[in-house]
């Protein structure tokens, strides 16, 4: 009874052990990465590179085409930069054909192993001047890094208080208003079409985009679709389904200059 008793014990004292370590390095990791993003930041505002910087703060005026260059000066695999302002959502994107693209999935900005990733463009999407549908990836993080924000979106007064995406990716600054929220299951095969529509879509796919995102989208933002419009979608991991993914898709405001 005794022997069973120093078994039991040694196996919860390694499981608090194991999840303890776990949680260590998933902190170490985010930490990490957002500290990846403060000393580039701080080399472009002209501060010094130990500042504490309140990424929330920084406005999408920011990630402009100064800061675009400083982060391809670290990473030639850094093509833009995305900003929802009012939130901590402000990333540079990659993109690479490596591992199938999925490179950057457990990376971090400069290619190093890192459970929260980075946020990256689908390897094929191409940034020409006018692209149709741009999409992006990143990890559902607990503490709202990444692409965490992203399902927050599943309620509307999320939505009413951060309608709009910012996307830079040089000489390119565009705007995009949300048009749609959805939560889907890659396990279903109409779901997985709108991974599937990009670049230079037949009227047909462009025709099947607009009508899933219009009738999918869990509530009415008020905008009403045109055959002529563009699209950007953040797509992250959602537990509310089997193999489950929310997304937002959002409009290209094609009257915003900079």
């Amino acid at each position: 009874m005794n022997a069973v008793k120093k078994v039991i014990r040694l196996l919860c004292f390694l499981s608090i052990i194991t999840g303890a370590s776990y949680i260590v390095s998933y902190v170490w990791f985010w930490h990490s990465n957002e500290e990846i993003y403060r000393k580039i930041y701080a080399y472009v505002s002209e501060t010094e590179p130990e500042t504490n910087i309140d990424l929330d703060a920084i406005g999408w005026q920011y990630w402009n085409d100064e800061a675009l260059r400083a982060f391809k000066a670290e990473n030639p695999d850094c093509v833009a930069m995305l900003c929802i302002p009012g939130t901590m959502l402000k990333y540079p994107v990659v993109q690479t054909w490596r591992e199938d693209g999925s490179f950057y999935l457990y990376r971090d900005f400069y290619g190093k192993r890192n459970v929260n990733g980075t946020v990256f463009l689908d390897s094929r999407c191409e940034l020409s001047p006018d692209p149709f549908n741009l999409i992006l990836y990143g990890h559902n993080m607990k503490n709202s890094s990444m692409f965490g924000m992203v399902k927050r979106y599943v309620d509307e007064s999320f939505f009413s208080e951060h309608p709009s995406i910012y996307f830079n990716y040089g000489q390119k600054y565009k705007k995009y208003d949300i048009c749609s929220v959805i939560t889907l299951s890659a396990d279903i095969f109409e779901d997985k079409q709108l991974f599937n529509i990009y670049n230079n879509p037949t009227e047909e796919d462009r025709d099947k985009f607009v009508s899933l995102i219009e009738e999918r989208s869990i509530y009415d933002t008020g905008i009403k679709l045109k055959e002529d419009d563009n699209f950007i979608m953040l797509s992250t991991c959602y537990y509310g389904k089997s193999n489950g993914r929310v997304m937002v898709v959002a409009r290209q405001d094609k009257g915003f200059e900079i």
